[in-house]
């Protein structure tokens, strides 16, 4: 389990393997050091929440590792996780995480805040990806991301296609994607 190891020992396995063999040996960044990268990249870093904070005072823990680290994103699963993070930060910045199209009372909260002020996004799973939503949320406003894209033709196509803000990957392929495309 994750969660039982230190940084030091996570640091000492092979992370890259699992994507293939050219990835053979890459080591897990700190999420400072990987925060430091993405700035210099010009990126903007999305931190997704595997473990879901169970009171505010955990919510709060997490919001103000989230604030030192530059992350711009928070990612939400669901309204629970919402409520529980607008309690302890009004002024987060969230993304709704979704592997369909949010249902109305969803994107309602999101047009609402959008309405408000606040800095909102959509990130829909590319299998739920349609133009009409992507048009619906450039019409609204809103933000949409959309993951997992692993592919770098794949990653072409859905930026020619649908109107994306950005795509998310398990892997870090910044190298492939610059040296094949113009984005």
């Amino acid at each position: 389990n994750v969660a039982d190891k230190t940084l030091a020992q996570l640091q000492a396995l092979d992370a890259g393997s699992w994507f293939g063999s050219a990835f053979a040996g890459e080591k897990i960044l700190s999420l400072e050091e990987a925060c430091t990268l993405f700035r210099k990249l010009n990126l903007i870093p999305y931190l997704e929440l595997k473990h879901k904070p169970s009171d505010a005072t955990e919510a709060a823990t997490m919001n103000e590792i989230v604030k030192k680290s530059g992350i711009h994103y928070v990612w939400l699963g669901d309204a629970p996780d919402y409520v529980l993070f607008k309690q302890v930060d009004p002024k987060i910045s969230f993304c709704f995480l979704a592997s369909a199209v949010p249902s109305a009372e969803a994107y309602q909260i999101i047009t609402d805040e959008l309405n408000s002020g606040m800095d909102v996004m959509i990130s829909l799973e590319k299998t739920a990806l349609t133009t009409a939503f992507a048009e619906q949320c450039a019409r609204d406003g809103i933000k949409l991301d959309t993951y997992t894209v692993n592919d770098v033709d794949e990653m072409k196509t859905i930026t020619s296609t649908y109107a994306v803000n950005g795509i998310l990957s398990d892997g870090f392929h910044v190298d492939a994607i610059l040296q094949k495309y113009e984005f």
